[in-house]
């Protein structure tokens, strides 16, 4: 196992923070309070999707939507934002997944 990549694509960053000003707004404006650290994906399967269109989720690309099956080359990750909910600081874990096309972009 290798300790990954310090700086991400250029899509990366912007789209992590849509996801938690996504969650925040989801949320009234605040995180749940009690948890030093939130983790969540950057993108999810539409409500009720199968467990086969799910597992077929879990190697999407979450930039381009680009499958990625099995002996293919895909990437995964996570990036953590700190988000400023009403008085206090909040860390956000993000976890992503990418094709190598976008890896490199």
């Amino acid at each position: 196992m290798t300790d990954s990549v310090t700086e991400g694509p250029s899509w990366l960053l912007p789209m992590v923070k849509a996801r938690v000003n996504f969650m925040l707004a989801e949320m009234g404006g605040a995180l749940p309070d009690g948890y030093p650290i939130i983790l969540t994906t950057l993108t999810e399967p539409v409500e009720g999707t199968s467990q086969a269109d799910r597992e077929r989720w879990e190697r999407t690309c979450d930039h381009c939507g680009r499958f990625c099956g099995d002996g293919e080359d895909f990437y995964t990750g996570s990036m953590g934002l700190e988000a400023m909910t009403g008085t206090r600081v909040q860390r956000v874990e993000v976890t992503f997944g990418m094709c190598p096309e976008c890896a490199d972009a």
